[in-house]
C-alpha cells in the first residue's frame, strides 16, 4: 500500500525552532519526529511513501537519503505554490499514479494507531474515506465529527467553538482514501480544502465516510506545549511499540533519570529529571538542574543553572547560575551567567550575551 504524508507546513507556532529545522525533523527522544510515523507505517505493511512537501525545502529528502526512511520506498511531490492540504494530496496522488486504496497522514503526529484494523473496517464498510478519531476534552482546535451508531460520519466541522462541537471525537490526522475521493478536492489552492470542502461534500453524498475511534496514542506536535507533552508521555511509556528505551544506557549520577544522548557529559552533582531529554554532545555543569525540558544536541549548561519546562535548540549556551523557565530558545542562543528568563522565545539574533 502507498501512503501520502503531508509535510509542507511551516511550523509557525514552533518558531524559532522551525526557522532552522523543519517540523518533520524536530528531535523527539533524540530521534526525528517523522521516524515514528514511518515506523508505524512500515509495521502495518506500507511499502511506499510519497511526501507532499514545500518547494525548495530539501532537508527531509536529504535526511531520508541517510537511511531515515527505514527501508521504505520514498518520493517527493513538491508544491510550487502553497496548495492547502487537499490539493497537496491530489497533486501527490496524481504524480505517483495512485490507483487503489491509499493512506494519507499528517507528518507532525506521533501515533501507534492500528492501521491494519482501520483498513479492515474501511473495507468491511465499503467506505470511500475512513477517518481516524480520538476523543479530547476540548475539540475546538480540531476537525470534529458526528457519527451514527455504526460510526458512519454524518457531519464534519473544522475547528468549531467548543460549545458548538457536535461531539468530542476529532480527526487525528490519519485517513484511508479510495481514489474517487480526489474528485471531491477542488483544483484551486484553498486552505482547508480537505477538511472544509472535500469531507463535508462526500458526507452529503451517498458515499460512506467511516469513523475509526480508537484508544491509540495520538499527539499533534504543533506547539511548544505539545512538544514537551509528547516527551512526558513517551518517557512515561506511551507508544512503547515505536519508541526507544526511555532511560539512558549511560551511567551518570544518582540524579540523572531522564534520557541522555550519546557523547553527552553530565556532572556528578547535576540533576536531569525523569521528564527531561538531553541531546548528544551536550554538557551539563556541576549543580545544574534540567527539569521538564528538552535540550537539543550540543547545548552547554553552566554550573548551577536551572532549565525548567523549556526547549533549548542546538548549540545554545546557558550561563552559570542562570534560570531559564518556560522558554523556547532557537539554535545558537547565548544566555549570560546569572540571567533570569521566563516565558521567552529567543532566536540567535536575540541572544543575551
Amino acid at each position: 500500500m502507498k501512503a501520502i504524508v503531508l509535510v509542507g507546513g511551516s511550523g509557525t507556532r514552533l518558531r524559532p525552532l522551525t526557522s532552522t529545522t523543519p517540523k518533520s525533523l524536530l528531535p523527539i527522544l533524540n530521534r526525528p519526529l517523522i521516524s515514528y510515523l514511518l515506523a508505524n507505517l512500515r509495521k502495518h505493511g506500507v511499502e511506499e511513501v510519497i511526501f507532499a512537501a514545500s518547494a525548495g525545502d530539501l532537508r527531509l529528502e536529504r535526511a531520508l537519503d541517510q537511511d531515515l526512511g527505514l527501508g521504505l520506498k520514498t518520493s517527493f511531490a513538491y508544491e510550487t505554490t502553497p496548495l492547502g492540504s487537499g490539493l497537496a494530496v491530489k497533486q501527490a496522488a496524481e504524480a505517483s499514479n495512485v490507483s487503489s486504496t491509499f493512506l494519507v497522514c499528517n507528518g507532525d503526529i506521533i501515533t501507534d494507531l492500528d492501521l491494519t484494523g482501520m483498513l479492515a473496517v474501511h473495507r468491511s464498510r465499503q467506505s470511500v474515506v475512513t477517518i481516524s478519531l480520538t476523543k479530547v476534552d476540548d475539540p475546538s482546535s480540531f476537525g470534529v465529527v458526528a457519527m451514527d451508531e455504526s460510526h458512519r460520519i454524518t457531519r464534519f466541522v473544522e475547528k468549531p467553538p467548543k460549545e458548538e462541537a457536535p461531539s468530542q471525537y476529532v480527526n487525528s490526522g490519519t485517513w484511508i482514501f479510495e481514489p474517487q475521493v480526489l474528485d471531491y478536492i477542488p483544483s484551486e489552492p484553498l486552505d482547508g480544502s480537505l477538511e472544509r470542502r472535500a469531507f463535508p461534500a462526500i458526507i452529503e453524498s451517498p458515499q460512506v465516510v467511516q469513523g475509526f475511534p480508537s484508544g491509540a496514542y495520538f499527539m499533534d506536535v504543533g506547539t511548544p506545549e505539545r512538544y514537551l507533552q509528547v516527551h512526558r508521555d513517551l518517557l512515561n511509556g506511551a507508544c512503547s511499540s515505536l519508541c526507544a528505551p526511555s532511560t539512558s544506557s549511560q551511567s551518570f549520577g544518582a540524579d540523572v533519570a531522564g534520557l541522555v544522548g550519546d557523547q553527552a557529559a553530565v556532572a556528578a552533582s547535576a540533576c536531569v529529571a525523569r521528564s527531561s531529554v538531553v541531546g548528544s554532545q551536550c554538557a551539563v555543569g556541576e549543580g545544574a538542574v534540567i527539569e521538564g525540558s528538552v535540550l537539543w544536541d550540543g547545548v552547554r549548561v553552566g554550573d548551577r543553572a536551572i532549565v525548567h519546562k523549556s526547549i533549548v535548540g542546538r548549540g545554545c549556551k546557558i550561563g552559570a547560575g542562570s534560570l531559564v523557565s518556560g522558554c523556547v530558545l532557537g539554535d545558537g542562543v547565548v544566555v549570560k551567567p546569572g540571567s533570569v528568563l521566563k516565558g521567552e522565545r529567543l532566536a540567535a539574533d536575540d541572544s543575551i550575551s
